[in-house]
């Protein structure tokens, strides 16, 4: 075999598609691929770090490496028991404001009822949890979103005060 600066027992801890480099006394595994240079020539390339091996324990990801991958367990209890028995609050709402409002405005109180009181920043991230996120996938929970709804409402409250009291 070749001579590499980085031993056997530490290049078969890296994952697949990767390559290890030795630096400042510490291995660190980044993404390694084939890139076709303009003269048609192949040559591999580095990427992202994504990590770093530990002689003791093996690689050690960052902590984005998990996360990059998409969410295959949803949550779906509470959220279904809560969805049931407030039907009618959707209802009420689709009377009064544009579909697309009233299922924001809808779930993200239903996002409230589950889990407390949640900032609008982490709303986007509930929704991504739960099986809402399948059932309303056209629905965008951002906190720009979000904010500027809430500021709308707060500003144009002719359907506000309609669907607060109708009969006035």
């Amino acid at each position: 075999m070749g001579k590499y600066t980085v031993p056997e027992n530490i290049r078969k801890m890296k994952p697949k598609g990767t390559i290890v480099k030795f630096i400042h006394n510490k291995y660190y595994v980044y993404e390694h691929f084939n890139k076709k240079d303009s003269d048609g020539k192949w040559n591999t390339q580095s990427g992202k770090l994504l990590g770093y091996i530990n002689p003791n324990k093996g690689f050690i990801p960052n902590t984005n490496f998990i996360m990059s991958e998409d969410i295959t367990t949803l949550e779906y209890g509470q959220y279904a028991v809560v969805l049931n028995n407030s039907k009618n609050t959707l209802n009420k709402l689709l009377n009064h404001f544009n579909t697309k409002d009233a299922y924001t405005i809808y779930l993200t109180a239903v996002i409230h009822i589950v889990n407390g009181f949640t900032p609008l920043k982490d709303i986007e991230e509930y929704i991504k949890q739960n099986y809402i996120s399948l059932m309303h996938a056209d629905i965008k929970f951002s906190y720009h979103c979000l904010s500027s709804l809430l500021d709308a409402l707060g500003r144009k409250q002719t359907k506000v005060h309609m669907y607060i009291c109708p009969y006035n």
